[in-house]
């Protein structure tokens, strides 16, 4: 009888573990969330919406791009 319960006990504690351990996967953290991206209006380089210039309506990689006559 002991033998039974011991291993009832062992098979409980395995399912908690991989149950906790699958939650852990599902999860996903705040930190790797992606941003989007946007194209710069004068060099077409891809940058995060995040760390975009945003003039006239238009995103920029930098502020010297999002100035006129500046390169």
């Amino acid at each position: 009888m002991g033998k039974i319960l011991l291993l009832a006990l062992a098979v409980w504690l395995l399912l908690t573990v991989l149950k906790g351990y699958r939650r852990s996967l599902d999860a996903t953290p705040p930190s790797a969330k992606a941003d989007d991206m946007v194209r710069c209006e004068r060099c077409g380089v891809h940058v995060p919406v995040s760390e975009s210039v945003l003039k006239d309506g238009k995103r920029y990689c930098c502020a010297a791009h999002a100035t006129p006559g500046e390169q």
